[in-house]
């Protein structure tokens, strides 16, 4: 890793326990997300 940057792996793992955790108290408003676009690509207008 000599010579290259690791701000960008910091960011990514600085990031992922927030997304991760967001994803997880919001799983039930996750699944009828899509749940609800599968139901809407199905029906035609």
């Amino acid at each position: 890793m000599a010579g290259r940057s690791a701000a960008p792996l910091a960011i990514a793992l600085g990031t992922f326990p927030f997304l991760f955790a967001a994803i997880y108290q919001a799983w039930d408003l996750t699944l009828w997300i899509v749940r609800n676009r599968k139901n809407e690509s199905d029906s035609s207008y």
